[in-house]
């Protein structure tokens, strides 16, 4: 207490024999124990590191699967863009002529347009051999 006051009021008499001061001697915490508890810190360190790795895997093959999703969806989502621009733009072409052109993009998502022909092969006629 002569040395120190400050830890006088803490450190008493019955708190200094309660906790091992004259003892003979100590035992440390096993050495199993020990490594254990070491253990168990890593495992739990390494375990999270595979909970992120496996979410940052998971984000990016869900990223993935929306870029496939929307490339298979391309010609669909342009054909509703298309309808959705000529919509907007009603009040500066004619009605009429903007209900024809939605009609267009309504053929080709059909899978054909109907005022086009096929053109026909033209070529030389194959020459015979005279006998």
């Amino acid at each position: 207490m002569a040395y120190n006051r400050d830890d006088s009021e803490i450190l008493n008499v019955q708190n200094a024999l309660r906790s091992g001061y004259n003892d003979m001697y100590t035992t440390a915490p096993d050495v199993l124990d020990k490594r254990m508890k070491e253990l168990n810190k890593v495992i739990e360190q390494k375990a999270v590191e595979i909970a992120q790795n496996s979410l940052e895997k998971a984000q990016n093959n869900k990223k993935y699967m929306e870029v496939k999703k929307r490339e298979a969806q391309l010609d669909e989502l342009a054909r509703e863009m298309a309808k959705a621009i000529l919509d907007e733009n009603k009040r500066y072409v004619d009605g009429e002529l903007i209900d024809m052109a939605k009609q267009e993009v309504t053929n080709e998502d059909k899978g054909g347009n109907e005022n086009v022909q096929e053109k026909k092969k033209r070529g030389r006629k194959k020459a015979t051999a005279s006998k």
